[in-house]
């Protein structure tokens, strides 16, 4: 520990780079005879202690005059009080620590960041919401793109796309969406499904199916099938149909 020499009466203490070292600044207080000790160590560090009250720092005392760096006094901050007004002017510009809970109808706003530093207040409801637990809308270049195979379970709850628009009259919609044993999605033509769709019929579902693609002006039996109308092509006698007699003449 050092040992503080010489006691230094002044009306302001010196600049940082100004003050002796191991001394004691004894700085009166403008229209007072009481001055105030402030000690500098040999390393030219301020000792702090309590003032009046017990409770202010030294280094934020209004008596306490040890401005001199150049951006302060370009701004007009000459002294202690002049720094600790502009301070408490910022500080009523910043978020307190949170120490409570809340929740987004009692607190609906949070704070939002920019690249340079900027901050903004945003909706605290939109916190949290995805496409899960929140009806949302989607707004024009919304999307979604997979950067990996992705998975929805279902979990044997019902899965809706509703409101959908009428495409049967389109022939450009020539796709149907199919589904292997796995549950992987993709696109089909359609035409393996129907060309094998009657080896999953029954023998009564094959004839239901056979019956319904009768036209309705369709003249045939709709069990089993039979000829009902034999029309026989003409014959042309000229030609000879056989090269010997016939067998009964």
């Amino acid at each position: 520990m050092s040992i503080i020499g010489k006691i230094i009466r002044v009306n302001e203490l010196p600049p940082v780079g100004e003050r002796e070292t191991n001394v004691i600044y004894q700085v009166a207080e403008p229209g007072s005879p009481i001055y105030t000790d402030y000690a500098i160590d040999q390393n030219g560090d301020l000792k702090t202690h309590a003032v009046t009250d017990g409770t202010i720092p030294l280094e934020l005392s209004d008596t306490h005059l040890s401005i001199s760096n150049p951006s302060f006094t370009a701004e007009g901050i000459k002294n202690q009080a002049q720094y600790n007004i502009q301070t408490r002017e910022k500080l009523d510009h910043k978020l307190d620590m949170p120490s409570i809970e809340g929740n987004a109808q009692n607190y609906p706003k949070i704070v939002g960041l920019d690249d340079t530093g900027k901050v903004a207040k945003l909706p605290a409801g939109d916190l949290g919401k995805n496409i899960a637990n929140s009806s949302l809308t989607t707004v024009p270049g919304a999307g979604l793109t997979l950067g990996a195979n992705w998975t929805f379970g279902t979990s044997g709850f019902y899965y809706s796309i509703t409101g959908l628009s009428d495409k049967s009259a389109d022939t450009t919609f020539n796709r149907m969406m199919v589904q292997n044993s796995s549950g992987q999605l993709s696109w089909s033509n359609g035409k393996n499904m129907i060309s094998n769709y009657p080896l999953l019929l029954n023998d009564a579902e094959k004839l239901a199916w056979r019956n319904r693609m009768k036209l309705s002006t369709e003249k045939f039996a709709t069990g089993t099938p039979r000829i009902d109308v034999l029309l026989l092509p003409f014959i042309d006698n000229t030609k000879t149909l056989f090269s010997t007699p016939p067998w009964w003449g």
